[in-house]
Order: C-alpha cells, then structure tokens, then sequence
C-alpha cells in the first residue's frame, strides 16, 4: 500500500544483531527469552525474512531499555522530521538535518542522541510531577 509506514527488514536485522551483542553476547535464545518471542522469531528478523509490526520495535525497544523512539528512527519507521511536534519547528532537528558537512550515519547517531536526551528528560519531569503529587497528597 502506498504510503504505510513499513519496518526496513535489513536495517531491523542489524538493530537486533548490535542489542543482541549487547544484551546477551550475541545469543539468540537468551536474547529471545528476554525480548519474549520465539528463538525461530530472532532468526527471522535477523534473516530478514519477515514484516516487522511498529508494535514489535517498540516491545523489543521496552525490552532492552532502549527509547523506541530511537529504534522506529533506526529502521526507517519514521524519519526525524516527523518527530516534531506538530505546527512547529524542531530547530534543533532541522540544525542538523540540513548541514551538508554531516554524513547521513553521523545525522543519525546525533539525531539519536538528542532523542535518547528527550526521553531521559521527559522520564525525569515525568517522576518529578509524580513525587510532586504525592507531596502534595502527603501535606493536602
């Protein structure tokens, strides 16, 4: 269908084969075991042999402590420009997408960097506005 968005299987099968050498020494079982599907599942996705799901990236992401964000970006899910919010600028997005002295791989991984920053920020505000409400509800 034109337009879907779809999971790069080859640029999938080398996400799963760097988290897997960092999570268990490049094992496939225990990788699966910790990700929770099926050792045959892992074989595929690194064979490249089948669709991956949105859904799937962001389990595996969950699984492994890494931003999904991160991930759906790394295999082409979406692009960085998407990921502005809507009606404004990502200045700091667009920075680096449009300098023409920056490879498209060192894009990436600085793209990647800013949006693993984001998520550690917006995680931190997140239980900042927790321990906030039960402050509150402690002295209400």
């Amino acid at each position: 269908m034109a337009g879907e968005k779809r999971v790069d299987r080859e640029a999938w099968a080398r996400v799963v084969k760097a988290l897997m050498a960092d999570a268990t020494r490049g094992k496939i079982a225990p990788f699966a075991r910790q990700v929770g599907v099926d050792p045959r599942t892992v074989s595929r996705w690194l064979a490249g042999a089948v669709d991956v799901s949105e859904e799937s990236v962001r389990s595996v992401a969950d699984a492994v402590h890494v931003p999904a964000m991160r991930l759906l970006v790394d295999v082409g899910y979406y692009s960085h420009t998407e990921l502005a919010p809507a009606g404004d600028r990502d200045e700091e997005l667009e920075l680096v997408r449009d300098d023409p002295r920056l490879s498209s791989e060192k894009k990436v991984e600085i793209i990647n960097f800013i949006l693993e920053r984001r998520e550690r920020e917006r995680a931190a505000a997140l239980e900042e506005t927790r321990r906030m409400i039960e402050l509150m509800r402690d002295n209400g």
